[in-house]
């Protein structure tokens, strides 16, 4: 199942930087509001306040697809890790427990590196964008090989290991929404 999940992240990712782009597509007639005619009446025309036509652009579409496929293998992996070391190496919580701390204290303290590098980027003047492409690719691509490690690993070390390293490259994932949310519009 690691490999299924995998392999989904890693191709989403791909997709993601093949459309990502700096600004969007022109959204159409439907972004621009209509001249009034003679037959409107004096009442204010509903006004919509999301542009719906946006989520038909494959950049906001491989966006999501990245996050979708990004969270799903996150989600499980972190989920599931315990109870499938467990099982599958016939470990005791113990062994399981000391197997999945050092993750926990890469996540604990990378988190604070992370956000280092990307305000050192940004007040470097590096394009918001092109921090997320080559953090996302810092991210998912490692995080969709480990996870095909993972699920295939024969000893337990190397499972852990695999987990490590998915862990670790996760965290160069984990400010997408806020750098973008923070971006400065062009």
């Amino acid at each position: 199942m690691p490999a299924v999940y995998g392999c989904s992240a890693g191709a989403a990712a791909v997709l993601w930087h093949l459309f990502a782009k700096s600004h969007p597509d022109a959204l159409g007639s439907a972004a621009a509001p209509a001249a009034p005619g003679p037959a409107q009446t004096k009442e204010e025309p509903k006004r919509t306040t999301v542009e719906w036509a946006v989520f038909r652009t494959p950049a906001v579409l491989s966006i999501f697809a990245c996050e979708i496929a990004y969270n799903n293998l996150t989600l499980t992996i972190e989920t599931w890790a315990p109870t499938a070391l467990a099982s599958r190496f016939a470990l005791t919580p113990i062994q399981v427990g000391s197997l999945l701390a050092a993750p926990q204290a890469i996540r604990t303290f990378g988190g604070f590196v992370v956000a280092a590098l990307e305000s050192v980027l940004l007040r470097r003047g590096v394009d918001v964008l092109s921090i997320r492409k080559w953090m996302t690719a810092a991210a998912q691509i490692p995080e969709a090989f480990c996870a095909v490690g993972y699920g295939l690993a024969r000893t337990p070390a190397a499972a852990a290991g695999f987990y490590s390293v998915l862990v670790a490259a996760g965290l160069f994932n984990c400010a997408l929404s806020t750098t973008l949310c923070h971006a400065p519009t062009p």
